[in-house]
């Protein structure tokens, strides 16, 4: 019979590592039913947590970093070089989208190298295959949503509350026909930012059929694109849009001048990036800033204690999600000077 590992059994037991350790390590501080329960399963599959300890691996000082494409997550880089290199680690970058195999055969490659641990960059919903890490005991800290968060290490940040706030003030700001241009590329914020707008439109009355949702490339063409096409096409506009990138929403905006639609008098316009070109157009952009840089320092931070302390590997994992702040500037109709809202 194959033995299992404590992750596997917490998973067909339905508990958590940390209650699987408790009943190996500390039986007495588990309730009698859970334990007998767990006992139970750990019997039934010949677990030894002697036989499935592993023997600690030499350490090589060296950190890989998995990512769909660098430019992109420019900022996570900073935060986790920023540790690494106070801390005396070397990093390697993995860009899974030029590597064959993408996501999962980056992840066999880098498994093969046996780095001393792994931060990966979540690329799509699809849950990454994992085990190549699992086996060769190389821990892995996952950068993204994740599904599964009781069962793996995850960082991230709450796309989908940030998208409820910035539609929520579009709301407040009396407008009640919002559009949201999201991009045509799939990437793992898409869902999260769907589900914020259609949340808030909800919890403020509005029917969604009257809120539509646009598709561009994600560029200041896209959003140039998106408005002028509306125009050709006598669609009627909407009093505001969301756009999901701040180039979108400049693009947007580009189009509006040309059509001496006012932004924002007749027209609002709202980014979701905080691009450096959001204080440079007029009106400001009213935005959200992401802490992407903090992703990257925390997530880098949760790698080294699992590497310098094994026994975290196997007993216990955290979720640490991180918030945006809205920027609320003038391209929304907003009469204030700047600020920040940090709910």
């Amino acid at each position: 019979m194959r033995l299992l590992n404590i992750r596997e059994i917490a998973r067909q037991a339905g508990l958590s590592i940390a209650t699987i350790s408790r009943v190996i390590n500390h039986p007495e501080t588990v309730a009698p039913e859970t334990r007998e329960r767990v006992l139970g399963i750990l019997e039934s599959c010949n677990y030894s947590p002697k036989l499935a300890a592993k023997p600690p691996r030499k350490k090589t000082g060296a950190v890989v970093l998995i990512v769909p494409v660098l430019p992109r997550y420019y900022g996570i880089l900073a935060g986790i070089r920023q540790v690494l290199q106070a801390n005396g680690y070397q990093l390697t970058i993995c860009e899974t989208s030029g590597f064959r195999g993408g996501e999962n055969g980056s992840i066999r490659a880098v498994a093969a190298s046996r780095p001393d641990g792994v931060i990966l960059v979540r690329g799509s919903e699809a849950p990454p295959e994992l085990g190549p890490l699992r086996q060769a005991g190389i821990p892995v800290v996952l950068v993204g949503k994740c599904a599964d968060a009781e069962s793996e290490n995850n960082c991230s940040i709450n796309f989908q509350d940030a998208a409820a706030k910035l539609t929520a003030h579009l709301i407040d700001m009396k407008y009640t026909r919002i559009a949201l241009v999201q991009t045509e590329a799939d990437y793992p914020e898409k869902p999260q930012i769907t589900a914020g707008f259609l949340q808030a439109l909800a919890a403020g009355g509005l029917d969604a059929g009257g809120c539509p949702i646009l598709e561009t490339e994600d560029s200041v063409r896209g959003g140039y694109i998106v408005l002028k096409e509306m125009l050709a096409e006598g669609e009627a506009l909407p009093q505001a849009f969301f756009a999901a990138d701040d180039g979108i929403a400049v693009g947007i905006m580009k189009a509006a001048q040309e059509e001496k639609l006012a932004v924002p008098r007749q027209l609002a316009v709202a980014g979701f990036t905080d691009s450096e070109m959001a204080t440079v157009v007029c009106p400001a952009l009213t935005t959200v800033e992401h802490p992407y840089e903090r992703l990257g320092t925390v997530a880098a931070r949760r790698l080294i204690d699992l590497i310098e302390n094994s026994e975290l590997y196997d007993i216990e994992t955290q979720e640490i999600v991180l918030k945006s702040k809205l920027k609320i500037r003038k391209s929304c109709g907003n009469k204030k000077n700047i600020y920040e809202q940090f709910e």
